[in-house]
């Protein structure tokens, strides 16, 4: 459920269409009492990207148009295509992640033992049959329970809400909790501009195809609680007062396919769309759309020092427009960002644009500071003033991404680091492919990257001697320039003088020959089978993850050849 927009510049959200593939509603708002975007022609819709379809004009509004690939199937943004090929172990999971250990996916098609409807006339808050249901999910109260093996069937609406109001699911691996909106679109429960406080707890349980509108904020306790197609939302124009929208405390959590967004304030004070909280852990957050929030799209965790999050999974998520970043890693351990898409991020009063952060508040192993053991596996991050920006971290791996149309690629900062590994990421139409400022990390390792057409230079390492740099077998080309890569104070211009250095081996200086229109290299392209050997990257992620990411984007076997290809794909 790819539902993109972009403004003509960043930062800007329009707020056109999105894809209702899933139940979900437009970007505009929740079904049922968000506003729709007028239209004269088809053309006033369309906001130029493939993966969520092509808008239309219908009656004066715009509508969406059905998704360009079919269930099963991977959409690819850059190359306008489907891919038919399922990724490692054919679970449909993103690379890296494993399937969560509860509810994902979970058949919740059973008959309702248990019924809500607040538009029929025989509904009683001390009933709940089919005949008598409910006419509220909380029973008129500020608490409710559901027990074991309960399936509560939500219908009508939209509810009216107000207040704090807290739910907890008694259920279990066999037999758990499921409330489900019935209906093509979300159920919506609407606060009307007053802020409602929801309070989620138990254990083993679903919540399914409800919209909360207009101010709503979530604490998510607990262990074993799914949330699958749900919308968090606001209507434009209006605001908010508290951070983060939905802060996930519990253990063993999942968020899918729901949506998240115009979540803002009328200032720059953070309301992040999606926080890892301190002591949390075992955290999913897979196919949602999590936009224009006026903090990130997800942050965790902020001075949760204590307790820092850990075993988090963000993944195939579509995260555009927030106020400051699509994912920053504060103080949060083992985590896996894989095969999002990361667009539309421009400066602000406390942003330098980044797609992506990690370790924003730098790292200290005395106070148990900032980011350990991330994985950034096979992202998208475009038409942003940097794709990733890295502060301060322990150990970081950032592996077969795509970085296109940003300033610059890679900013790694003057803060402490251990080891930084850029490995087989394709990076293109930049100012800078690479900068560094200071020296810090103890080991940074660059090898098997495509670098073109940058504007400035390919890598530019000024403050580095390269005692603690290696910079193996990677494809630099500009259309009509030289190489233009710098190392502390010396300038490289061409192959030869570059992997004479005692840093560099085996670097490549050619055009990659990308399919037409992509950023795919095609056979006889120089970065065929001319990457050094990563066995050794994805034998310790099969160690600590127990994943297997010994593929490319496509979902291509590494090695597929002789040895591995540079950059982001693998020629099957």
């Amino acid at each position: 459920m790819l539902t993109l927009v972009l403004a003509a510049s960043l930062g800007l959200l329009n707020p056109a269409c999105g894809d209702d593939s899933d139940g979900g509603t437009a970007t505009g708002g929740t079904a049922g009492t968000g506003g729709s975007v007028p239209c004269g022609a088809d053309n006033d819709c369309n906001d130029g990207v493939f993966c969520n379809g092509n808008e239309h004009c219908d009656a004066g509004s715009c509508a969406n148009g059905p998704a360009p690939c079919e269930d099963g199937t991977i959409c690819v943004e850059h190359s306008d295509s489907c891919d038919p090929i399922d990724l490692p172990g054919g679970d449909g999971m993103p690379v890296g992640i494993g399937r969560p250990s509860f509810g994902y996916e979970l058949d919740t098609s059973g008959d309702a033992t248990i019924y809500v409807d607040n538009t029929d006339p025989a509904c009683d808050n001390s009933v709940g049959t089919a005949a008598a249901p409910y006419c509220d999910l909380f029973q008129g109260n500020g608490a409710v329970s559901y027990e074991l093996g309960d399936v509560v069937h939500v219908l009508g609406g939209p509810y009216m809400i107000s207040g704090d109001l807290s739910l907890t699911m008694n259920g279990t691996e066999a037999a758990p909790v499921i409330i489900k909106g019935i209906g093509a679109e979300r159920v919506v429960f609407d606060g009307d501009g007053s802020r409602v406080d929801f309070s989620w707890d138990g254990s083993y349980g679903v919540l399914e195809n409800i919209g909360f509108y207009h101010k709503t904020r979530h604490i998510i306790d607990g262990d074993h609680l799914v949330f699958h197609d749900i919308g968090v939302t606001n209507p434009l124009g209006s605001f908010i007062d508290f951070n983060p929208v939905v802060n996930m405390r519990g253990h063993d959590l999942v968020i899918y396919d729901s949506e998240i967004g115009n979540n803002r304030r009328d200032n720059d004070t953070d309301s992040h769309g999606i926080q890892a909280g301190e002591g949390s852990y075992n955290l999913w957050i897979l196919d949602n759309e999590i936009y224009n929030n006026n903090g990130d799209s997800f942050q965790g965790c902020h001075q949760c020092f204590g307790a820092p999050p850990h075993h988090v999974y963000i993944g195939r998520n579509t995260l555009h427009d927030d106020r400051e970043n699509a994912v920053d890693l504060k103080t949060i351990h083992d985590v896996v960002v894989s095969e999002n898409l990361m667009v539309g991020y421009g400066s602000s009063a406390t942003s330098g644009g980044d797609a992506m952060v990690v370790g924003s508040n730098g790292f200290d192993d005395g106070t148990n500071m900032g980011p350990r053991r991330v994985w950034i596996l096979h992202n998208e991050m475009r038409q942003s003033s940097r794709a990733l920006r890295i502060e301060g971290s322990e150990d970081v791996w950032v592996i077969g991404n795509v970085m296109t149309d940003v300033n610059r690629g890679i900013q790694i900062d003057d803060k402490s680091h251990r080891l930084i590994v850029v490995a087989a990421n394709t990076i293109a139409n930049v100012t800078d492919g690479m900068g560094m400022w200071g020296c810090a990390p103890t080991t940074l390792s660059v090898l098997n990257n495509i670098v073109v057409d940058a504007v400035d230079r390919h890598l530019d390492f000024s403050d580095c001697d390269g005692s603690t740099l290696s910079l193996d077998q990677n494809l630099f080309f500009n259309s009509g320039t030289t190489l233009t890569v710098r190392v502390g104070s010396t300038n490289y211009t061409d192959l030869a003088t570059l992997n004479a250095a005692t840093f560099a081996n085996a670097n490549v200086q050619g055009d990659p020959l990308f399919a037409t229109g992509t950023i795919v290299p095609q056979s006889g392209s120089p970065a065929i089978d001319a990457g050094a050997a990563l066995d050794a990257i994805y034998d310790e992620f099969q160690t600590s993850l127990g994943q297997d990411i010994a593929v490319d984007r496509a979902g291509t076997s590494r090695p597929s050849g002789l040895s591995e290809d540079i950059g982001a794909y693998e020629l099957p």
